[in-house]
């Protein structure tokens, strides 16, 4: 199969770095297919509005907008699931949603007791 480039990198560093049971490689393989669906959408995104008009004419967001952004929740809640250590999964922007995900938590912590006071 023909993968993208960062597809190709991370299964590289993956299976450089880890021994993978049945189950992991078959994650793993999931996991850089929605990395090929991302970019592909985004390819095919680029140089479109991101706004598009709806059944309606209202503007509503652009479908393939919308369908990166399920993606790209797919992507995150896989690595989860693959459970590599946090530092492999920061050297890359898609990867980064890991840490973007707990600073999110950490900053509804902080809310929650704020609230709470």
């Amino acid at each position: 199969m023909n993968r993208s480039p960062r597809a190709e990198a991370f299964e590289a560093k993956v299976r450089s770095d880890y021994e993978l049971d049945a189950d992991s490689s078959a994650l793993l393989d999931t996991i850089l297919d929605t990395m090929d669906t991302i970019h592909e959408l985004s390819e095919a995104q680029k140089g479109q509005p991101l706004i598009a008009k709806g059944s309606m004419g209202q503007a509503v967001i652009a479908p393939l907008v919308a369908e990166l952004r399920q993606q790209r929740a797919l992507l995150s809640s896989l690595l989860k699931r693959l459970g590599l250590p946090e530092e492999d999964a920061e050297d890359d922007d898609e990867l980064a949603l890991a840490r973007t995900e707990r600073a999110r938590k950490a900053a509804r912590a902080r809310w929650d007791k704020r609230k709470g006071s």
